[in-house]
C-alpha cells in the first residue's frame, strides 16, 4: 500500500513554543503551579476501538471512542500500525468519537493503537489497544437426502472476501470442525464435537450420514486462519433411514 496521510494536522515547532510561553504566563499571573499534586487521581485517556474488523469491501469506516478523567487534554491522537506499518488513526477534539477506516489493502492481523499527540503530557497515562483486523469468510450448509439408502449428503460451501477481485471466492484449504446432536431438540440440547476437515478446491466440505434412530442436525465451524475470520455454518438436518419411537 502507498504512504498513509493522516487526516490530524500535525503541529509546528513554532506553535508549541507559543501555546506554553502562554500557558506559563497565565499560570504565573494566578499564583498555581502546572506540577500535579500526589493527591490527585492520576489523569488517563481511554481509547476503544472495535475488537475485531470484517474486511468484506475496499473501505470501511468505524468509530472509536475515548474517555478522559478530568484534567487530560481534550486533544488526542492515536495512530494505529501493525509493526511499523501505519494503517490508520483516531484524532479527537473536543469531542469523544473519531471517524477511522480500513482499506482492504492494509496489513491484516493486530492492528496496535498508540497515542501520538499529545507528546508533551507525561502526566496523563494513555492505554495501548488493539484491533484485530482479517477478511471475512462465510459458510453456508446444504443437505441431500437419499430415501433409498437413507443417506444424506450435506455440503458446506465456504467462501472468502478477495481483495483483488472485491468479491467472495471459494476458500479451498480452510480448516474447519462439524458438531452435531439429536433431532428434533435443534436448539437445546449440547453439540458433540464431531470430525476435522479441510476444505477442497471448490471450497466444499462433503460429508454422508445415515442416522440410524433420528435424524441429526449438523454445523461446521471454520478456524480463524492468518489473514481470515473464520464462521459458522447454518443447521443442516440428516434425516434418520427409519424414525423408531418418540423421545
Amino acid at each position: 500500500m502507498g504512504t498513509r496521510v493522516l487526516k490530524r494536522p500535525r503541529r509546528g515547532g513554532t506553535f508549541v513554543l507559543i501555546v506554553a510561553a502562554g500557558l506559563a504566563a497565565v499560570l504565573g499571573t494566578a499564583g498555581l503551579s502546572s506540577a500535579t499534586s500526589t493527591d490527585d487521581p492520576a489523569l488517563s485517556c481511554t481509547l476503544t476501538p472495535p475488537a475485531r474488523i470484517a474486511v468484506d469491501k475496499p473501505f470501511l469506516q468505524f468509530n472509536p471512542t475515548r474517555s478522559c478523567t478530568a484534567g487530560a487534554p481534550s486533544n488526542v491522537t492515536w495512530v494505529a500500525s501493525v509493526g511499523t506499518t501505519l494503517t490508520t488513526d483516531a484524532w479527537f477534539l473536543q469531542r469523544n468519537t473519531a471517524l477511522s477506516d480500513v482499506y482492504s489493502n492494509d496489513p491484516m492481523g493486530t492492528w496496535t493503537w498508540k497515542v501520538s499527540d499529545p507528546v508533551d503530557r507525561p502526566d496523563v497515562v494513555f492505554n495501548q489497544p488493539t484491533t484485530d483486523v482479517r477478511f471475512k469468510s462465510a459458510v453456508t450448509g446444504t443437505g441431500v437426502w437419499d430415501a433409498a439408502t437413507g443417506t444424506t449428503t450435506i455440503t458446506f460451501h465456504v467462501t472468502r472476501y478477495d481483495a483483488a477481485t472485491n468479491k467472495m471466492v471459494p476458500w479451498a484449504g480452510a480448516v474447519g470442525t462439524t458438531w452435531f446432536h439429536e433431532s428434533p431438540f435443534r436448539g437445546d440440547p449440547p453439540f458433540t464435537q464431531g470430525a476435522t476437515y479441510t476444505t477442497n478446491s471448490n471450497g466444499d466440505v462433503v460429508i454422508k450420514s445415515t442416522p440410524v434412530r433420528f435424524d441429526l442436525v449438523f454445523r461446521i465451524e471454520m478456524a480463524d486462519a492468518p489473514v481470515t475470520f473464520g464462521s459458522t455454518s447454518n443447521l443442516v438436518l440428516a434425516r434418520a433411514a427409519k424414525v423408531i419411537g418418540t423421545r
